[in-house]
């Protein structure tokens, strides 16, 4: 079984930085079937576009673009990817970052999605500032946001989470059409009230709020690696129009959608 080295990915790597106990790297990937290997540190992929297919001894995730998995440095996995483009952002990182700032990488063990979409807005606005070479500590602030926030939403939420959670979370992210939780509810199969009153619980926000958040990640990651309209990214993410998508993404973003494009390096 091959180990890979600090850094290392399967694809072409257009962009790499290395400092102080963390490796980024932007790669596209370029091989259709990777066979089970493991990585020397643990780490974080971001899929920014793209379809990947990852497989652990225990776990199986289809990815599409705005995907986040953290592995473990031991975690052994293998990798299949569908015809067309797929392109990932790397963060991986050292013992000496973890000691740096007090963590333990043992807390983090597995193999684990992360589907909390505030966390993923984290990840992104991690690899904008590593895309325009911001700083070591623009760098380990963000990613000690990211675990922060993954204390609250907890990388173990994937773990005990019943059934209709999983189907409902990927109905979010893949169907932008806006429906109310009857049809939510109906599409899992369990009944409106339950879904209303337990949805907090394994979602960590409310109804309305995760949805929101979801476009706001879905917009933000297309308005970076994609050359579509304002109108088309809008009808793609489920916003009513072009004004809601400006007007929501300004809120959350404090920008402009038409800013934060030109900020693209």
């Amino acid at each position: 079984m091959r180990s890979l080295k600090r850094g290392e990915f399967f694809g072409d790597t257009n962009l790499r930085d290395e400092r102080d106990g963390l490796t980024f790297t932007d790669t596209v990937y370029t091989h259709a079937r990777v066979d089970w290997h493991h990585h020397e540190h643990p780490y974080f992929t971001y899929l920014l576009a793209g379809k990947l297919l990852e497989k652990s001894r225990r776990h199986e995730h289809r990815l599409t673009g705005g995907s986040l998995l953290f592995h473990h440095w031991d975690d052994t996995h293998r990798n299949e990817k569908p015809p067309g483009y797929a392109r990932g952002f790397h963060v991986e990182i050292t013992g000496e970052w973890f000691d740096r700032f007090g963590l333990k990488a043992d807390d983090y063990r597995g193999f684990h999605r992360l589907a909390d979409p505030g966390v993923r807005l984290r990840m992104m606005e991690l690899w904008q500032i590593f895309r325009r070479g911001g700083s070591t500590a623009e760098r380990d602030v963000e990613l000690l946001n990211v675990f922060d926030a993954l204390r609250g939403a907890g990388i173990r939420e994937e773990r005990h989470n019943p059934p209709w959670v999983h189907r409902l979370r990927e109905i979010l992210y893949e169907d932008p059409r806006e429906q109310s939780l009857t049809e939510l509810a109906a599409s899992v199969g369990v009944h409106p009230v339950h879904l209303s009153r337990n949805f907090r619980r394994h979602f960590g926000y409310g109804f309305s709020a995760y949805r929101r958040l979801i476009r706001n990640h879905r917009s933000a990651l297309m308005l970076r690696t994609g050359n579509r309209t304002l109108s088309e990214v809008a009808h793609h993410c489920g916003y009513a129009d072009q004004s809601h998508f400006i007007r929501e993404y300004k809120q959350q973003f404090r920008q402009l959608p038409s800013q934060a494009r030109r900020e693209v390096p």
